[in-house]
C-alpha cells in the first residue's frame, strides 16, 4: 500500500520544536505558524528518504491524524469529538477550514471538510510493516515492528502480511536487503535520473521469494536479526564513538 495523501501537507505535516510541561506538543507547520496540539492525533511520519537497509530514522516529522483506527479500519473523529476531544486541534483545523474546504477545486467543501484528500490505506499503518521508499539507489526497506510509524504519499510504500509473525517480516526484510536480490531488481526496475530505480509495487512484486525454504529459514532469520540489531545501535551514535561505529560497520560488512 501507498503512503498517506492528505491534500493539504502544509496543514497536516508538521515538525516537532518541544514538549510543553503540560504534556501538549508545540509544532510548526508547513506554512511557518507555530501552534501548540494535544499529542493524541500527532503521529511520526516517515519519508522515503527516512528509510535505510534495515532502519527508520526519526526525524521529528509529525502527521496531524483526524482518524480513530481499529482492527485496521480508519474512523473520521467527527467535528463535536474533535471539540470535545482535542480542542487545541480542532482550533488549529478551524484556523484553516477555509483552504481544507477548498482542497480538490472545492470537493471537499462538506461536512467532513478535516479529512483527507485520499482515503486508500488509511487503517493499515498502526500495523507492523515494511517500508520501502519509491526511488532508490539499491532495493533497501525497514521494519517497523510495532506499527507507530505512518507513511508519507507515493514517496514511500508498506508491505504488510497474513502471516504477522515477526519471522515473517524478518526472513523478507533480510531477503530484501540482500544484495542477491538488489541484483535481480537492479535488473527488472526503472531507471530514473541520477542513478534512482524505482521500487513500487510491479517491480516488488515479481521478485522471486520461495513462500518457504524450512531447512535455511532459521538460520537467515537470525543473521537478519542480528543485521537489524546492528543497524538499530548504529542509527543511536550519531555523530560520536567513532571507534565503536566503525566496529558495527565492520560486523555489518
Amino acid at each position: 500500500f501507498q503512503g498517506l495523501i492528505t491534500g493539504a501537507d502544509d496543514i497536516f505535516h508538521l515538525s516537532l520544536i518541544e514538549r510543553e510541561n503540560n504534556g501538549l506538543l508545540r509544532v510548526r507547520n508547513g506554512l511557518g505558524e507555530t501552534v501548540v496540539l494535544e499529542p493524541g492525533l500527532l503521529k511520526p511520519l516517515v519519508a522515503g528518504k527516512n528509510i535505510e537497509r534495515y532502519c527508520i530514522k526519526d526525524t521529528g516529522d509529525l502527521l496531524l491524524f483526524p482518524y480513530d483506527v481499529a482492527n485496521q479500519k480508519a474512523t473520521l473523529v467527527s467535528s463535536d469529538q474533535m471539540e470535545a476531544r482535542y480542542p487545541a486541534t480542532w482550533r488549529y483545523l478551524l484556523s484553516h477550514e477555509a483552504a481544507l474546504r477548498g482542497r480538490e477545486n472545492g470537493k471537499m467543501d462538506h461536512e467532513r471538510w478535516h479529512a483527507f484528500g485520499r482515503t486508500q490505506s488509511l487503517g493499515l499503518h498502526e500495523s507492523p510493516k515494511l517500508a520501502i521508499p519509491r526511488l532508490v539507489h539499491r532495493l533497501e526497506a525497514g521494519y517497523d515492528s510495532t506499527g507507530g510509524l505512518y507513511l508519507d504519499n507515493v514517496d514511500v510504500g508498506g508491505i504488510i502480511f497474513r502471516d504477522a509473525s515477526r519471522a515473517a517480516y524478518i526472513r523478507i526484510l533480510g531477503l530484501l536487503n540482500s544484495a542477491l536480490l538488489n541484483w535481480y531488481f537492479s535488473r527488472r526496475s526503472a531507471p530514473f535520473r541520477g542513478g534512482f530505480r524505482s521500487a513500487n509495487r510491479q517491480f516488488l512484486e515479481p521478485l522471486p521469494i520461495a513462500k518457504q525454504a524450512p531447512s535455511k529459514d532459521a538460520s537467515f532469520i537470525a543473521l537478519a536479526e542480528e543485521m537489524l540489531g546492528l543497524h538499530k545501535r548504529l542509527s543511536e551514535f550519531g555523530n560520536t564513538l567513532l571507534t565503536e561505529q566503525e566496529s558495527l560497520l565492520r560486523q555489518i560488512e
